[in-house]
């Protein structure tokens, strides 16, 4: 009972329209008809109007305002023929015609199809407002669409085996019917194989049951809105991290070559220290065994002595001095 409950719930919603369409027509045929009515009142006699038979149509149909407001509500809804009335007005001046015409081409060619436009955009919205509505036909269209699926594998599916391989899915596809099909179900194929490697989301190189629904189920109909925003939104992230891995590399990279030249200024160091060891150790003594003798160096071993170098750090060499002195006895 779906459609009688959207009729319904839809027939409840138009009644506010309704309310106001009434009201708006009867503003309508309260004022056309009092214009008639005074027309018919200031241009013929009561006595001429209510004695005269000729006047008789001109006297039911506008003689009062109530006849009046009858007399068009039934020229716009078809109760009685506007021709006739239209005639009955011949004995009023002309502007009482063209008055009538107008009303006429405001009420059914005007107010009419508003009111029409009005009470459909009520019902339909009225249709999209009921949710469980909405919900079952989402899910009856769903459960369709999977049903006609599986037909679909079914029929594709040769050996019936319960899986499509590529070389299946591929000749499958160049059957007229086949296509005939994907296109009923608003599927596109444009490239089997690509198709295929879309549906076959395990790589296994063949399509299950599972895989062949619920990649079709998703494939269908055009990209909308929502797809094109998460496409975006990957692309942003893709973006940012990139420029992430940009930045750690570049600060990497920073830290390498400041290692670099610290390595290189700690190695010009060494070298600096042992070129400076070198030069503060005393070269050797030819006569170091006559300072275990008692004997005093003679002046052979005093003039072998190292001279006095300039020192690479600004001061003097650590073989500076006098006479070397003697060995304690």
């Amino acid at each position: 009972f779906r459609e009688l409950r959207l009729m319904a719930h839809s027939i409840m919603n138009s009644f506010k329209s309704l309310l106001w369409l009434t009201l708006i027509l009867v503003i309508t045929f309260f004022i056309f008809g009092l214009s008639f009515t005074t027309g018919v009142v200031t241009h013929i006699d009561a006595a001429v109007l209510w004695g005269d038979p000729k006047y008789v149509g001109l006297r039911d149909s506008f003689a009062t305002v109530g006849r009046s407001f009858l007399s068009l509500f039934m020229a716009m809804t078809g109760g009685r023929d506007w021709a006739e009335t239209f005639q009955h007005l011949e004995m009023l001046p002309a502007q009482y015609q063209a008055m009538f015409l107008g009303f006429l081409v405001f009420t059914i060619l005007g107010v009419l199809n508003v009111i029409t436009g009005v009470f459909v955009d009520t019902a339909m919205r009225a249709d999209l407002g009921n949710r469980q509505v909405t919900i079952n036909e989402q899910m009856d269209a769903k459960t369709k669409f999977l049903r006609d699926l599986k037909d679909l594998f079914i029929e594709m599916d040769v050996n019936g085996d319960g899986h499509i391989t590529l070389d299946e899915f591929c000749d499958r596809l160049h059957d007229e019917r086949v296509i005939a099909y994907f296109k009923s179900l608003k599927l596109d194929i444009v490239d089997a194989k690509t198709l295929f490697h879309l549906l076959d989301t395990d790589t296994s190189q063949s399509l299950d049951i599972t895989e062949f629904l619920s990649g079709c189920y998703q494939l269908q109909g055009a990209a909308r809105a929502i797809d094109a925003k998460m496409i975006r939104m990957q692309l942003e992230q893709i973006v940012e991290n990139i420029d992430k891995l940009q930045q750690s590399q570049r600060e990497s990279q920073e830290s390498i070559a400041a290692l670099k030249t610290s390595r290189m200024a700690q190695s010009q160091w060494q070298q600096t220290l042992t070129q400076t060891q070198l030069e503060c150790m005393p070269q050797a003594c030819p006569a170091v065994g006559c300072f275990g003798s008692g004997e005093s160096p003679n002046v052979s071993v005093l003039a072998a002595r190292p001279q006095k170098r300039p020192s690479s750090l600004g001061g003097t060499s650590c073989s500076e001095g006098g006479p070397l002195p003697a060995a304690s006895a």
